[in-house]
Formats: C-alpha cells, sequence, structure tokens
C-alpha cells in the first residue's frame, strides 16, 4: 500500500512539473542562444584553419 501512494505521489509531482510553464521561454531562450554560440565557435574554428596557414607561411618566411 505504501509503494502506491509512494508512486501516487510522485505522479502527481511529474504532472504538475510537466504543466508549470514558468520556465518554458527562459528555456527558449537558452536553446537560442546555444544556436548562435555552436554557429560562432564553427565559424571561428572553420576560419582559423583557412587564416593559420598564410600566417604561418609569413612567419617562416621571417
Amino acid at each position: 500500500m505504501r509503494a502506491l501512494s509512494l508512486f501516487k505521489a510522485v505522479m502527481d509531482s511529474l504532472h504538475v512539473f510537466i504543466r508549470d510553464r514558468r520556465g518554458v521561454t527562459s528555456i527558449e531562450y537558452a536553446v537560442i542562444a546555444l544556436i548562435i554560440v555552436l554557429a560562432i565557435v564553427g565559424g571561428i574554428t572553420r576560419i582559423g584553419g583557412e587564416v593559420a596557414a598564410p600566417l604561418n607561411q609569413i612567419a617562416s618566411e621571417l
């Protein structure tokens, strides 16, 4: 009997958590920020590889 009441309490808490919409906007903004950061890091990584070769050539000639 006790396990059944514990299960019901957990399910009720989960149901309340799922229906709560207060943090949805902040989570959406966090996901958008994460996508922007990943795009910036990816772009810098790609550009860094293309810029490194000419800079290394200039450095070796000096």
